[in-house]
């Protein structure tokens, strides 16, 4: 049987939030498209391996493009990277909630990509797992990553989360995954 799926979302960041301008069109595009959720991106940590501080874009910014995705009946999340190094989950978590009181969101997703599971001088897993659980205790959230990630690294956050959404993707430079057939043997790996 076949189920037919409820939600659609996208990821929207930095540049859907630059201006009102660009927000009242990037929901308007989203509702024309017949998204019913937005994940809101609230930072870039992409790229970093090594300790660093925990920011944000502007929070007015991101309260402003939650406010107009709510207004137009989307579903609001926020997207966070995240690394498993104690001050960076403790700011974290506390930025987080703020975000998350302050645009009414109904979660928080962390990308755990790179940043997580190739960090430079990590904590345990388990206890920078349960540090965010804690943090974000009374809290929906949940985890994204590559689907074929590390379930050593990423499961002890898997298992605190409430959700897992695996990525399974093809860029133009890699073609080893097969869209027919992979997506299902990922999804099972988690």
């Amino acid at each position: 049987t076949s189920e037919a799926l409820e939600r659609f979302g996208a990821w929207c960041g930095s540049g859907s939030m630059a201006s009102d301008k660009t927000i009242a069109r990037d929901v308007a595009f989203a509702r024309w498209l017949g998204l019913t959720r937005l994940d809101v991106i609230v930072n870039d940590h992409s790229a970093a391996r090594t300790e660093r501080v925990f920011d944000t874009y502007p929070r007015s910014k991101i309260v402003a493009l939650c406010s107009a995705a709510t207004k137009a009946g989307l579903e609001v999340n926020l997207m966070s990277w995240i690394m498993p190094h104690e001050q960076y989950l403790r700011d974290g978590v506390q930025t987080l909630v703020e975000l998350l009181t302050e645009t009414d969101a109904s979660s928080v997703m962390f990308d755990a990509e790179e940043p997580w599971t190739q960090a430079r001088k990590p904590m345990s897993y388990s206890t920078a797992a349960a540090l965010v659980a804690e943090g974000l205790k009374g809290y929906r959230w949940g985890v994204t990553g590559i689907g074929y990630a590390s379930a050593e690294k990423l499961g002890p956050l898997v298992r605190s989360a409430a959700y897992m959404v695996p990525q399974a993707y093809i860029t133009s430079g890699t073609h080893s995954l097969d869209p027919a057939h992979d997506p299902f043997v990922l999804s099972k790996h988690w």
